[in-house]
């Protein structure tokens, strides 16, 4: 993962921008990335009105529980018709740093541009909108607003606080952006 002494400062500096300034606390709600992309936790998820009142039309879920995704298929929306939210979709990854949380970008980038181009607002959650969602949504960024690691990390980490303390997801974003040439 880590290839090069390059890729070694990359990190440690990475790692400087997500340093806690002060006491951790996960924000409540979803928090606003982009106009048109959201990050929050599993409750957040759940919290129907809210979204609806945010115009959330599409919903990502990064923590899908295995045993609900049935055989190689997505569950459907766990949504009612009457929240707005008419795209879901959901991947299993676990909070590990030997994880690859990479492998799901691809996906997750088709379903975050299906909602912005349809004019909709995406939420993109885990278990509490830290380590899961934000490597997907730190990547999503770097990618379609074209910055370099260091600046998306910046940009996300002046919205929400708690971020990325997956080691592990740390070292796939930093070799994610060389591959890209982001770093």
């Amino acid at each position: 993962m880590i290839e090069s002494a390059e890729d070694t400062r990359a990190l440690g500096r990475l790692q400087e921008l997500l340093r806690p300034s002060h006491p951790l606390s996960i924000p409540s709600g979803p928090t606003a990335l982009l106009d048109y992309l959201y990050i929050g936790g599993f409750e957040e998820a759940q919290a129907v009105d809210e979204l609806r009142r945010l115009g959330i039309t599409h919903v990502l879920n990064c923590a899908a529980d295995p045993g609900r995704l049935q055989r190689g298929r997505y569950a459907s929306n766990p949504s009612p018709p009457e929240s707005g939210i008419y795209a879901y979709d959901q991947f299993s990854a676990q909070d590990v740093d030997r994880y690859d949380i990479m492998q799901h970008f691809a996906r997750a980038e088709v379903f975050i541009n299906r909602a912005k181009y349809s004019g909709g607002k995406v939420l993109v959650h885990c278990a509490a909108g830290v380590n899961r969602s934000a490597a997907i949504c730190i990547a999503y960024v770097m990618v379609d607003k074209k910055l370099s690691l260091f600046e998306a990390v910046r940009r996300i980490r002046a919205k929400r606080d708690v971020l990325l303390t997956n080691t592990g997801f740390r070292k796939q974003l930093v070799s994610f952006a060389r591959r890209r040439g982001f770093l």
